[in-house]
């Protein structure tokens, strides 16, 4: 974190090195996560698997969820629920102060093996976007997702059939 007016560090935070890739070709992990600032937190996903939130104003961890794979989407927040895609192909939404999930949604990505197709179709580098209550975010499966932001329901599913949705 830096002093916005002169660019000083204020703290600086370091995570885990980087979860290796299932399917390996480590030159093609291009994406990263953007933190994210709500109320007194900064959220963030990183290579190490983990979901962080820390105190924007030190940088102390409030609270981290691991997962399996690296996080490279930029999570939303939305009346203090946190959303995020994960290299493992699911969907989280979690509870910004505390971290406890509130529902998870696999996309089909997570039923898909990369060595079938020569590339990654499991990942969710895309960040999701929350208007009113559903959730849209796209995923390396080639579909676009609407999922109900209380429930982790499929509101309805687009399928591209070849491109990834990572934007």
């Amino acid at each position: 974190a830096l002093e916005r007016s002169t660019g000083t560090v204020r703290w600086s935070f370091a995570t885990g090195p980087d979860k290796p890739l299932a399917w390996g070709l480590e030159g093609w992990d291009y994406f990263t996560s953007s933190p994210v600032i709500s109320e007194e937190s900064v959220y963030f996903g990183s290579g190490d698997g983990a979901i962080y939130a820390l105190e924007w104003r030190t940088g102390a961890q409030r609270w981290k969820v691991a997962t399996d794979r690296r996080i490279r989407s930029t999570p939303a927040v939305h009346d203090g629920v946190l959303y995020i895609g994960g290299g493992d192909g699911i969907v989280r939404a979690l509870d910004g102060e505390t971290g406890v999930s509130r529902w998870q949604f696999e996309t089909r990505g997570v039923e898909l093996s990369a060595p079938d197709f020569g590339f990654d179709r499991t990942q969710i580098q895309a960040s999701p976007t929350v208007v009113g209550a559903t959730v849209y975010i796209g995923s390396r499966d080639a579909s676009l997702y609407a999922l109900d932001a209380t429930t982790g329901q499929v509101q309805w599913q687009r399928e591209d059939g070849s491109a990834w949705v990572v934007g």
